[in-house]
């Protein structure tokens, strides 16, 4: 890694069985200083990026552990003092952001590995048992619920209403955040089990059919779809100004994609699988991969400006919180990550 850089790195490990807090080193749960992170990678375009946000860059200590049971894979989110989380345990919980304290836990069928969408006091999530949620924010009761034919590892995106998500049945759902009632679906040839990405009116969404799909929000009419050489299973994310989404392949291949023309502005191979979303700010897209390394590539060209070996896979997302950057990495020879990340 250039030592020239001012960016850095907060390494931990994940996979653990329990959530920490440690004096804002989670950073879906405490990047912004007394602000909030209500959604995967922090808003609808899977940005990862809270350009207000204060994270710890010294000194940094564990304030409070819990013990979900098995394993927690599901990312954090935080609203109004309020941590939410899946477990492997099959609940979702909600947990004092102050000491841990637990406030409630909501029951499903399976596995919670999809990390909740918290809007408007509802707490989105779904489930391994196939089916998506709504439970109220406050009490942990369910408000609603719709089964798909598959398992759900990606996480809601709720935009104007609308939720979004992928199920494993090779499908993508819009359903109505209210009620849970049936917009649209669209057919993949694999499983969806990606985190789509909602901008200026077009939803996109990568399937292990190895296409990048956009798609009209209103009815899920297909605008274009791009290629990749191998299966898409981490969430797209679309810049700013929305006009590149930027995703990843099992080939370790990223590539920038222009939203217009549905054409790569650029790619690179970065050496190992990439199974969780990028990172983007307005000048540099992060990632990371099985191979170890933490990447910073320009948005502009996709030049290399900065790499740090971790020296263990990277298969969780990169956080920027201002100017610094925060990603986790573990060993192999454990369980493989859940998709959708």
């Amino acid at each position: 890694m250039d030592t020239g850089v001012t960016r850095r790195a907060l390494l931990g490990s994940v996979g653990t069985a329990a959530v920490a807090a440690a004096r804002g080193s989670v950073p879906t749960a405490r990047a912004q200083a007394g602000g909030e992170w209500p959604t995967f990678a922090f808003d609808a375009a899977n940005s990862g990026y809270a350009p207000d946000a204060q994270g710890p860059t010294e000194d940094v200590g564990g304030n409070w552990r819990v013990d979900l049971g098995p394993g927690v894979a599901s990312s954090p989110a935080l609203v109004n003092g309020t941590v939410y989380v899946g477990s492997d345990d099959t609940h979702l919980y909600a947990l004092d952001a102050t000491d841990g304290s637990e406030q409630w836990r909501f029951e499903t069928g399976d596995r919670v590995t999809s990390s909740p969408t918290v809007v408007d006091g509802t707490v989105y999530v779904g489930s391994n048992d196939g089916s998506v949620y709504a439970v109220d924010a406050a009490q942990g009761t369910e408000e609603w619920s719709v089964e798909t034919d598959g398992q759900i590892a990606a996480s809601p995106t709720v935009v104007d209403g609308t939720l979004y998500i992928g199920s494993r049945d090779d499908s993508v759902y819009a359903l109505d955040a209210a009620d849970g009632t049936e917009k649209w679906t669209f057919e993949t040839d694999n499983d969806a089990s990606a985190t789509p990405a909602v901008a200026d009116g077009t939803v996109y969404v990568g399937s292990e059919d190895r296409r990048l799909y956009a798609l009209d929000a209103a009815d899920g009419s297909e605008q274009w779809r791009f290629e990749t050489p191998a299966q898409i299973t981490a969430a797209p994310v679309v810049s700013d100004d929305g006009g590149t989404v930027y995703v990843g392949d099992l080939a370790g291949n990223l590539f920038a994609i222009d939203t217009e023309s549905a054409e790569a502005d650029w790619g690179v191979n970065t050496g190992g699988a990439i199974v969780a979303s990028p990172a983007v700010d307005l000048e540099t897209v992060y990632v990371g991969s099985r191979s170890g390394t933490l990447y910073a590539f320009s948005v502009a060209g996709g030049d290399e400006r900065w790499s740090f070996e971790t020296g263990m896979q990277i298969v969780g997302s990169p956080s920027v919180a201002g100017s610094v950057v925060y990603v986790g990495s573990r060993r192999g020879g454990r369980r493989p990550p859940p998709r959708g990340r």
